[in-house]
């Protein structure tokens, strides 16, 4: 009996599509966001429990998240049959496919909750942990108004549907880095910025607003959506392991919503030890 073949990847045209299809979702995500944006809205804390243990919960959800997931979920199983879903705030315990939509349907809700408009809801497409497609709708963008961030593997990173050149002002000497509070000591080349919303600092980096982020602990719906946006501005993106640093590739492990990794996205200086 002769050996599997294994599966051939995605053709452009395929992924352009799913480009396309994944924009129109970030879109749709990003007007529920800004519909309920300032508004009074429920929220809930995933670590309540932490309350009654002496520490204050940081883990807000708000009814937006949920409500954006159930609709992105819906949109995905409409347009996509087939196709599996990871979402952030949802935890259906469905197999998880070759082709596996990742959601974070807010990201930064403690800032959304204080009405602080740096929030983003991404979307990744994995095919066999790969991240192939990318969309991160951002509420403020570099036109300084909202928009989403679009890429696919070989492709463009782009803006609203039109390629995108990253920012680079020669004439800046000091730029900004999205770096974790523990880790924002003195550093003689950027100034240090902790944004509160995971995604953003990706979409940001891809853009060239941000020099490079370093991402501690990432669950993979923080980061699915953004590795595509990095790769595609043509910049490094580099995951620590027990064996050190090295380029980053696909998500893995069983279930992949258990992935959970620290990243560098972006062109740091030097790489953090821990």
């Amino acid at each position: 009996m002769g050996s599997q073949r294994a599966p051939a990847p995605p053709h452009e045209h395929a992924l352009a599509d799913l480009e396309a299809g994944a924009l129109a979702l970030a879109r749709e995500a990003g007007g529920v966001i800004a519909g309920a944006f300032g508004k009074a809205v429920a929220v809930v804390y995933k670590d309540a429990q932490t309350a009654r243990e002496g520490r204050p919960p940081a883990a807000a959800v708000s009814e937006v998240d949920r409500h954006v997931e159930e609709l992105l979920r819906q949109r995905i199983a409409e347009r996509f049959p087939g196709h599996g879903v990871i979402g952030e705030e949802i935890d259906t315990g469905a197999a998880e496919p070759e082709w596996l939509w990742v959601l974070d349907p807010v990201d930064g809700t403690t800032n959304f909750v204080n009405g602080l408009p740096i929030v983003a809801s991404s979307i990744g497409l994995l095919w066999r942990g790969e991240p192939l497609v990318g969309a991160v709708w951002c509420a403020s963008t570099h036109r300084l108004a909202p928009g989403t961030y679009h890429a696919r593997r070989g492709g463009p990173l782009g803006f609203e549907g039109a390629p995108l050149e990253p920012l680079r002002n020669r004439d800046v000497l000091r730029r900004l880095a999205g770096l974790p509070g523990r880790d924002a000591g003195p550093r003689r080349s950027v100034d240090p910025r902790v944004l509160g919303s995971a995604a953003s600092e990706c979409a940001y980096v891809a853009a060239g607003l941000l020099r490079f982020s370093i991402l501690h602990r990432a669950s993979i719906w923080d980061v699915a959506g953004g590795v595509a946006l990095v790769r595609a501005a043509g910049l490094p993106v580099l995951e620590r392991t027990e064996a050190g640093w090295r380029p980053f590739e696909r998500f893995t492990g069983e279930p992949l919503r258990r992935w959970r990794g620290t990243l560098v996205l972006g062109e740091p200086d030097e790489l953090p030890e821990r």
